[in-house]
């Protein structure tokens, strides 16, 4: 029985050393660890450059950034007072005829015809010195009449209609040409260079205007007046100078039933 005893003794001393050892070994581990200080790493980075900004895009496109002329501006915003009333227009055309026909006599109507833009700004000519027609010389003016091929009546800075020569003031027209059998020209009427149709009727040539039922009237002694559209007026219609007697392939030829036309710049 003492043997036992010792025995069972013995193992209880030897656990508590070991539970002892083992719990030492611990502390040391877990207390007394050795602190580790962390250092922060610093990386030298280079500055950002800043960002790019698009540079505004400037236009010295003098055709986008044109100021139009504040005389042709005017001029056009009055007659738009006439043209623009739907009442008048549609109900008293008569009464809207007369009112356009005061207007071309006194200050012209916008027709396009060959202009030196210099030249015209010399002589203080009304154009629209932005928006040139099909021709980089071709502008809008205000044309009350030509005078034959020598002279045009044009509107001036002043608000008065003026006679300009055309061979000195760089003004160019057009000339439409009836020729006969033989491609002879022997009547002609003067006109401004312009893309609307041609219409005849006896020997009174007619040119369609932009303003609706309205046509400008050149009779071949050269008088000028406005009309309204007439339905028994023959087109005149382009055909190939081949089929022309005295059209050239550098003039426009036109066919208006047995009659032959030719037009020349």
């Amino acid at each position: 029985m003492k043997l036992k005893f010792k025995t069972f003794y013995f193992w209880i001393i030897i656990f508590i050393l070991l539970l002892s050892t083992s719990a030492w070994f611990a502390y040391k581990n877990i207390y007394q660890k050795k602190q580790v200080s962390i250092t922060p790493v610093v990386v030298d980075v280079p500055a950002s450059e800043p960002a790019v900004v698009a540079t505004p895009f400037v236009n010295n496109n003098p055709q986008l950034t044109c100021d139009e002329q504040p005389e042709y501006k005017k001029w056009r915003r009055e007659l738009g007072r006439i043209v623009n009333d739907r009442y008048i227009r549609q109900n008293k055309k008569k009464k809207f005829l007369n009112d356009l026909e005061k207007w071309r006599k006194k200050y012209g109507i916008p027709l396009s015809i060959g202009v030196d833009a210099a030249e015209a700004l010399n002589k203080q000519i009304v154009f629209n010195n932005c928006r040139p027609a099909f021709s980089g010389k071709v502008h809008q003016v205000f044309l009350s009449e030509l005078m034959s091929n020598k002279a045009a009546i044009l509107l001036n800075k002043k608000g008065k209609l003026q006679k300009f020569a055309i061979p000195t003031s760089g003004l160019r027209i057009v000339t439409i040409d009836e020729l006969n059998k033989k491609g002879v020209p022997f009547r002609s009427w003067f006109l401004p260079v312009d893309e609307g149709m041609f219409y005849i009727k006896g020997n009174d040539l007619f040119l369609s205007l932009d303003i609706e039922d309205v046509w400008l009237k050149v009779s071949s002694k050269g008088k000028w007046s406005l009309s309204l559209s007439d339905k028994k007026a023959i087109k005149l219609e382009k055909v190939d100078p081949l089929t022309v007697t005295g059209c050239i392939v550098e003039e426009e030829c036109f066919k208006a039933k047995d009659r032959s036309f030719k037009r020349s710049f």
